[in-house]
């Protein structure tokens, strides 16, 4: 296993990842929490992040949520993939990064999944278990697995 998952800053990210992820008042405390663990967030008060909301624990350094955002419960929003033992022999690498950026006014819906390398625009709407695995264009209206644009 890679030095990273063991560290002392990997548990407390994944320590303070528990408390935003159970938090349920006030409102901003979730973005806050988030924000103090490493996801890059500008103005946290602004960033809705319901509860049982989970964004990647292992690199949260590499989600970017822009201001006045909302992620409903159960949303989930994952920059990595981490590989078997097996697989990690074929591929060479234990684990890959995409960064994920959230604009501007987006709205993920329950139960939705963004996958690495993703760009919500400005204003979408991810609708409910959509499972986005490429970027979705400002102002879209997303849906389905995998989502794909079902209105604007």
């Amino acid at each position: 296993m890679h030095k990273y998952f063991t560290s002392p800053s990997f548990l407390l990210k994944g320590i303070v990842g528990y408390l935003a992820y159970v938090s349920i008042a006030p409102p901003w405390l979730a973005a806050w929490l988030h924000k103090k663990r490493g996801v890059q967030i500008g103005n946290y008060k602004t960033v809705y992040i319901a509860p049982n909301v989970l964004i990647d624990t292992s690199f949260p350094e590499h989600v970017t949520i822009s201001d006045g955002v909302y992620i409903t419960r159960g949303a989930k929003v994952i920059c990595h993939t981490a590989f078997t033992p097996l697989t990690q022999e074929i591929v060479g690498v234990e684990y890959t990064i995409g960064d994920v950026f959230i604009e501007e006014g987006a709205y993920i819906g329950v139960n939705a999944v963004v996958l690495p390398s993703v760009r919500v625009g400005r204003c979408a709407i991810v609708g409910a278990s959509a499972v986005v695995t490429k970027d979705v264009p400002a102002y879209a209206i997303v849906g389905g697995i995998p989502a794909r644009v079902i209105g604007d």
